[in-house]
């Protein structure tokens, strides 16, 4: 006779896809007729931003682009000039499982953008972008932890073990916009003009109120200024508060809050002067939320009988463990090139920052472009590398990956010296698995029970004090054997002899 344990369920979202992504896509962009001809490039920004997803049957895609804005001088030296392109990105993701009820996560990130002078009046753009992906289709965990009603009497004994994990339990996606208005960073002329602007978002804070999920968050734009009359250029910088509420369709103080932002749009607008204020902002925001359950499993390992031979059939069941969000404030370092040290420094300010995660370490590289004035009143571009670095120590079976960085302002010390913090949001996973058995066979007609001594007396100590191996071998309980040798309410499972009786 063959019978499956009882198991318990929750529902959950399995992860079907988790990869990085990475692509180069490059356009041409026409000046147009109203900019003057480039003379010379002086800076490149970028801004990648999220366009859509698509769920298929078997596969999705996300579809994004890269925003690049270019400062230039033009070909006389009299004039500064900007001019924008958009560059469209897919990535496309192929696994089975994914329909129009998964949930794609996504962390898309501007690992470089450049721009090359194909004449005075055409550009060439290329960006490269990486993407973490993960795509996560409702499910149910399920786990064997006892036996079925109808066998209950036949003295089966079970071995039960705990094992604490994570599920994610809820994701839920929302798409909002907000809006802000600014007054002029100090120290930027009333009568200049916004040329381009890149936005970053930095979550703050993540909670659970009941099933809804309440996270707060702020955007920080770096905006570059143009004074038309001397040509003078400016960086301000704009920052926003804001927080949202996502309903989530669980609850529960076991529940972990998580919340993943993508940037969708950002559009600057200056308003009229017998305004208070001076900028308008609406940005267009993408946010998952991601609940995570701690679980405490109760699982079957080993089972045995005191009447009959048991065949176990066992199966592997892989189980993960995610720690809460972990932030960490790694300090960038880097200084000017010697060819723009005598200069005067017009702004400079992180562009693209990359990691790269080597076990628990990790090491940013961060691009800082700039503008610089020369002596003789001419304008040059200025590019410096500033890195840094910092190391978790991970357990056995544990990963991490980046899910979120977030660069400040940079510094410019002396000699040329640069300095800046970044802001590093890193998730750490561990995955484990565990023999369970699942269902089991035995033969109705064989009994071993009659084979048994009454009583065994052990006087070695090779077996130490694993007592249910002991009762497996000869037809006894733990708890018998715990009875039989416990004086005066004491009992050590190393004591020697140990009495061992046949179960009844």
């Amino acid at each position: 006779m063959r019978f499956s344990l009882d198991r318990t369920e929750s529902e959950c979202f399995t992860p079907i896809y988790e990869n990085t992504l990475t692509a180069e896509e490059s356009a041409e962009l026409v000046i147009p007729d109203i900019r003057e001809d480039v003379g010379k490039i002086l800076d490149i920004r970028g801004q990648v931003v999220l366009s859509s997803k698509k769920l298929m049957t078997d596969a999705a895609t996300v579809m994004a682009s890269v925003c690049a804005c270019v400062i230039y001088l033009s070909d006389n030296g009299e004039k500064i000039e900007c001019v924008s392109a958009e560059i469209p990105f897919e990535m496309d993701i192929a696994a089975v499982g994914i329909d129009e009820e998964s949930v794609i996560v996504s962390d898309l990130r501007l690992c470089d953008v450049e721009v090359k002078m194909l004449n005075s009046r055409k550009l060439l753009f290329r960006a490269r972008v990486s993407a973490v992906l993960r795509c996560y289709a409702p499910d149910v965990f399920s786990i064997c932890n006892g036996l079925p009603e109808d066998v209950m009497g036949m003295n089966i004994h079970l071995l039960k073990k705990r094992a604490e994990h994570n599920l994610v339990a809820g994701l839920r996606e929302k798409t909002f916009a907000m809006s802000d208005e600014y007054s002029l960073p100090n120290g930027i002329d009333p009568t200049a003009r916004l040329l381009c602007t890149e936005t970053g978002i930095c979550v703050d804070d993540v909670k659970m109120v009941g099933n809804k999920l309440v996270f707060k968050a702020r955007a920080v734009t770096d905006a570059i200024f143009l004074k038309d009359g001397d040509c003078s250029l400016q960086l301000g910088t704009f920052e926003s508060m804001f927080s949202q509420i996502i309903e989530v369709d669980r609850e529960g103080e076991e529940l972990e809050p998580r919340v993943s932002i993508e940037l969708m749009s950002a559009d600057f607008t200056r308003l009229p002067e017998n305004t208070d204020m001076d900028i308008a902002a609406t940005f267009r925001i993408s946010a998952t939320a991601v609940c995570v359950e701690n679980v405490e499993s109760d699982y079957i390992a080993d089972a045995y009988s005191n009447c009959r031979p048991l065949e176990l059939e066992g199966t592997s069941v892989e189980l993960t463990t995610m720690l809460p969000p972990k932030k960490l404030h790694i300090q960038l370092e880097g200084s000017l090139p010697e060819a723009v040290m005598d200069a005067k420094l017009c702004y400079l300010s992180i562009s693209e920052a990359s990691t790269l995660v080597n076990g628990g370490r990790i090491d940013i590289n961060a691009t800082a472009r700039g503008v610089a004035e020369t002596e003789d009143g001419g304008y040059i571009p200025v590019e410096a590398v500033l890195k840094g670095d910092d190391e978790i120590v991970l357990s056995d079976g544990q990963s991490m990956r980046v899910i979120e960085v977030f660069c400040g302002e940079t510094e410019v010390g002396r000699s040329g010296s640069l300095s800046s913090e970044a802001v590093v949001c890193v998730e750490i996973t561990g995955t484990y698995e565990i023999d369970t058995v699942c269902a089991v066979e035995y033969d109705e007609e064989c009994s071993i029970n009659d084979l048994r001594p009454s009583l065994t007396v052990l006087c070695s100590d090779s077996h130490g004090g694993d007592l249910w191996s002991l009762a497996k071998k000869y037809g006894s309980t733990v708890e018998a054997i715990e009875r039989a040798n416990t004086i005066e309410g004491e009992f050590s499972p190393l004591m020697r002899p140990l009495l061992v009786p046949k179960a009844k």
